[in-house]
Parts: C-alpha cells; structure tokens; sequence
C-alpha cells in the first residue's frame, strides 16, 4: 500500500506545517472611514493654506459647481411634475374615450 512517494509527500506535508505555523496569516482590519467633522476640517485646513486669489478661485468654482446642482435638481423636479401632468391627461383621456363608446351587445 505504501508507496515510494509517501515518506516524500509525508515530509513536504510536514514542511508545509511548518511553514505555515513560522507565517501566521494577518488579517487587516479595514480602514475606517474619515468622520464628516474631521474631512471639513482637513478641507478648511487647505483652504486656509491657501493664496487670497486662490480661495477668490476656489470660492468661484464652488458656487458655479453648487448652482450646476441646484439647476439639475429644479430640472429633475420639473420633468418629474410634467410626465405626472402628462399621465394624468393621458389618463383622463382614455376613461373619456373609453365611456364615451360603451361595448354594445
């Protein structure tokens, strides 16, 4: 039953043992998120440090990146009110047309 290879395997199995018992495996915790307070924090930091045309720079930016969102949102909710008008009239269009020819028998 035994073979030539089994003192061979039974030694490389050993081997392997050992190596992994000299090489625990680490687990790495992740990394946390940064906390909203300390990300505005490290934002105001960089905004101190920086020049006075750069913060008139950055100050710009914002407000036209701020009203680009603004103007998407208002757009959102006007195609949101007009397909609910849209619906509504294709709606009452079709109760009107389907009583005004009742199913004759």
């Amino acid at each position: 039953m035994n073979s030539p290879e089994t003192p061979e395997l039974e030694d490389r199995l050993k081997d392997l043992e050992t190596e992994i018992n000299i090489h625990p495996v680490v687990k790495h915790e992740p990394e946390a998120q940064p906390s909203l307070p300390s990300t505005f924090s490290k934002l105001m930091n960089w905004y101190q440090g920086l020049s006075g045309s750069g913060k008139i720079v950055t100050l710009v930016v914002v407000a036209i990146v701020g009203l680009m969102v603004i103007q998407l949102f208002v757009r959102l909710v006007a195609i949101a009110i007009g397909l609910t008008v849209l619906a509504t009239l294709l709606y009452l269009a079709y109760k009107f047309f389907s009583n005004s020819h009742p199913a004759q028998e």
